[in-house]
Parts: structure tokens; sequence; C-alpha cells
């Protein structure tokens, strides 16, 4: 085991814990690190970090706070820890970042990774090469390559405190996991997707998180979407038991494009648009969208105030429609949804053209059904579709 002690001097705190992490073992961080306005680039040239993990190693923080990380004139795509182990076993946790550049922890490939226990606050918005200012990559845990094996993401803590010209989100997984677990973090203030996964393959829980992602964000259509939570894309996805506030004017609270047979069951949703802004046609609760099949919306309480409190609709969006994909989304159930306390602007549920075979199974309120084969079992009034 080694022991690392912060001398909050980027000088003397970077090689320090790279050496560390290089040995191996397990690492103990202590104090305070300054990692201000290093930037160390790799081999991609639009991708930079300060630490970089290349090997099995476990990293582990005792009151341990690092500071900043990256660089404003660095740009590119910046993490404070990059991690790029293929097929090693990577733990982090108990480490407090402060005021790094666009992600405190950035992975490409390991093998098993757990990352628990992080405090990220204040990250800083960089240039990416090719987009706009400030890019939409900005995240705090950004998972991306893979395969990896099984990933564990536990009682994290990350805010952000930025405006509506920055896009942040929390956690990104996307790519390939054996196995998947999400559980016990909170996220305040992102402007993008709280938490966002793609096509993670396997068995996928997400669990007893709670986010909330104000009302600034990025513009909210497809291709900028925000919500406090998104599954997209292949996985056996499990959400259940969260805690979802997204007050963004043109947001879903949970939006669920190109997955089958995820299931949402039983979470607290809140759509906290403010009454002074008009939602948008992407505003809803819970929105099921594109190429998905047999996802099952179950027994969640959906409150505050959208356009609708359940969508189900076609998409074009690329992700959302994959080649040779119809974009419409078929067999989906909405069963004994609480929705009591939901103001909508538009109608409580809406099933839109192309939609097919969609359930609604208990509760009540208004609905507008352009869809094939929809079957009420329920309280709800069919009402006309609105003139443009």
């Amino acid at each position: 085991m080694s022991d690392v002690f912060g001398q909050a001097d980027p000088a003397v705190d970077v090689p320090a814990v790279q050496q560390a992490v290089d040995a191996g073992g397990t690492v103990v961080l202590h104090g305070t690190f300054s990692f201000e306005d290093v930037s160390v680039a790799g081999p991609d040239p639009d991708e930079s970090r300060v630490i970089l993990v290349s090997a099995a190693v476990v990293i582990r923080g005792e009151d341990a706070k690092v500071l900043g990380g990256g660089s404003a004139a660095q740009g590119g795509r910046q993490a404070v820890i990059r991690v790029d182990a293929p097929g090693a076993d990577v733990t982090l946790e108990g480490i407090r970042f402060v005021g790094g550049h666009m992600a405190a922890i950035r992975v490409g490939r390991a093998g098993d990774l757990r990352i628990a226990d992080c405090r990220i606050e204040d990250l800083v918005p960089s240039l990416v090469t090719g987009g706009p200012a400030p890019q939409n990559a900005a995240l705090a845990v950004d998972i991306r390559g893979g395969p990896f094996g099984s990933v564990e993401i536990l009682d994290n803590r990350i805010i952000h405190d930025v405006n509506g010209e920055d896009s942040f989100g929390g956690i990104f997984v996307i790519g390939r996991c054996d196995d998947l677990r999400v559980a016990g973090n909170r996220i305040d203030g992102s402007t993008s997707h709280g938490m966002d996964f793609r096509n993670v393959a396997g068995p996928a829980r997400i669990e007893d998180n709670a986010i909330k992602t104000g009302t600034f964000g990025r513009e909210g259509t497809p291709g900028n979407f925000v919500n406090a939570l998104r599954l997209l894309g292949t996985g056996a996805y499990v959400v259940e038991e969260n805690r979802l506030d997204c007050g963004f004017r043109n947001a879903a609270v949970v939006r669920v494009a190109a997955t089958t047979g995820a299931i949402v069951r039983k979470n607290q949703i809140v759509a906290s648009v403010p009454n002074d802004q008009v939602p948008g046609a992407q505003c809803a609760g819970v929105q099921v969208q594109g190429s998905a099949s047999g996802n099952q919306i179950i027994e969640n309480r959906i409150r505050g105030r959208s356009r609708v409190a359940m969508s189900v609709i076609h998409s074009d969006f690329p992700l959302d429609k994959p080649t040779g994909t119809s974009g419409n989304p078929t067999d989906t159930t909405l069963r004994k949804n609480n929705h009591v306390d939901f103001d909508a602007t538009l109608a409580t549920a809406e099933v839109g053209p192309g939609a097919q075979d969609t359930k609604l199974i208990g509760g009540g309120g208004t609905i507008i059904d352009e869809g094939t084969g929809t079957v009420i079992d329920g309280g709800f009034q069919v009402i006309p579709i609105p003139m443009p």
C-alpha cells in the first residue's frame, strides 16, 4: 500500500500521485492536492488528462481533496483522472474533486470498475475541437468505450453550479458492460442529462439515486436533449425507486429510447417546469420514443407541471431509430402510475402517430391517441387532437 500526502503544489503532487498509481496495488491519498493548470496530452490530440490509470489499482481518498485539473487553454476532452486499462480491475473511491476541467473521471477501457463515495464539485466547461463552445460533452463521470466487466457507480455526490449556456451532465455510461449497478448517487444542477446510459448490453440496475437538473439547459431538441435520466439502446434496464426532478421547459424527466424490455418502476418523478414557461414538444414526465419495444412504465408517482405526464411517440433521431428500424415504439405498457398531482398543459397521456399496441392500465385523466392498437383500461378520456 502506498500513502501519498498532498502538498497543494502541482509540481510535487502530480508526479507523486502518478508514480504511486503506476506502481499499482492500493494508493491512499491524504490531504489537499493541487492539479491546477496541469494537462497532459494523450495519443488522441483531442484527449488530455492529469493522472493516467493504465493497470490494475485501487485509489482511495482519506480526507483527500483534489483541486483543479486540466486547462482552459488546452481544450479538448479533458479529465482529472483518465482510466485506460484494458481488462484491469480499477477502483476509485472517497476522492473529492473541486474545479477540474470537463470531467473528474473519464474511462476508456477497464475490467471490473468501481467508482464510489466520490464528491465532484464546480467542474469547468472546456472547448472541444469541432464543436460549439461550451461543448455538450462536459461530464462528471464519463465511461465510454469498453467492453467492461462489472461496473459499480455507488454513493457519489455531484454538484454543478452552472448557467444555461454551459452543458454539463452527471453520470454517463456508454458501451457494453457485463453488468452495471448505479445506486445511491446524488446529482444537482446538471444542464444536459443527469444520467445517460447507452447500449450497455447486459443487466443494468439504476436504483435509489436522486437527480435534480433545475430549469437551465441546452436546447432540449434531438441531439441536445435534457433529461434527468435517459436510457438508450441495448441493455436489460431496471430503474427503480429513484427520485428524479427536471425543471427544463423542453425535457423529459425520464426518456426511454430504442430500448427493449426496460422496466421503470416505483420512482418519484417530478416535472418542475415553472408556471411562467411554456413546456415544449419534448416535455414529459416519462417519454418512450423511437424503435423501443416491450418497455414497462409501472407504479411511478408523476408530479409537477409539464406538457404531458406520459408520452409514447415516433422519433427520427438517429440514436432513437437505428438503421433498419421504423422509429415507432411498440408494445409499451403504462400501468398503475399515479399522476393525480400532475398539471398537464396538453393531456395526461399522449400516444403519437406510429406508436403501436400501447397499453394504459389503471389511472385516469385525458389522453390524445393517434396510435394503432391502443388499449385503455382505466379512467382515461380520449380528447381531440389540438389544432396547430
